[in-house]
């Protein structure tokens, strides 16, 4: 399958050859202007040069808007590719108890937890950023509700792993010729994590 992030590239491309374009063509026209008409300035040359390099900043303008703010909405079904998928948590050990999270509050600019758990052959280590911890009688916290996770299928996983599980929301770019143009496609826009457990009591705070 075609991948429109060529499209992205060819992009670029166009516009470095345009501005070696414009380099050249500018110093070859001050000078012929210099030389043929014994002059270090017309207007006719200043409004050509002000025209050539306005296009160049129009299309980058244009171009690192669509490669670095353009962030289509996760409900852009025609931009975006959404999936959850449901991972078991392992349970730890400590001298006091088991534990299946640990909670690190970290004090910079703000403070955030991160939280860091096992499932089966993976270690995983996120902040509260992209992360909520769920140990209510209910999957779907007030956090998590943001994101397309259903009540349903939580309730379903509840039932399966005994409310001990990490639901990993992941939203990537589509193969789409507007997701080219920025390099997007392929790209993870988000990946969220709902860490589910039966209490909090099988979350172990640390503090630093």
């Amino acid at each position: 399958m075609f991948n429109w992030n060529w499209l992205g590239i060819l992009v670029w491309l166009v516009l470095l050859g345009y501005l070696i374009f414009i380099s050249y063509h500018i110093r070859k026209r001050h000078l012929k202007m210099i030389v043929m008409q014994q002059k270090h300035f017309t207007w006719r040359t200043l409004g050509l040069d002000f025209l050539e390099i306005l296009i160049l900043l129009i299309g980058l303008f244009i171009q690192i808007q669509n490669s670095f703010f353009d962030n289509p909405s996760l409900t852009v079904k025609s931009q975006i590719e959404q999936s959850i998928e449901y991972k078991p948590l392992v349970l730890s050990s400590a001298s006091d108890r088991s534990y299946y999270v640990t909670s690190n509050s970290v004090q910079k600019k703000k403070l955030y937890q991160r939280y860091s758990f096992f499932t089966e052959g993976n270690q995983y280590s996120v902040t509260s950023d992209w992360a909520t911890i769920s140990d209510g009688s209910v999957a779907l916290n007030t956090v998590a509700q943001k994101l397309p996770y259903s009540k349903q299928v939580l309730a379903k996983y509840d039932t399966k792993y005994q409310k001990a599980y990490v639901a990993i929301y992941e939203a990537k770019y589509k193969n789409t010729w507007q997701n080219g143009l920025g390099l997007h496609v392929g790209r993870t826009a988000l990946r969220y994590y709902l860490i589910r457990v039966p209490d909090s009591t099988f979350v172990r705070e640390v503090k630093n």
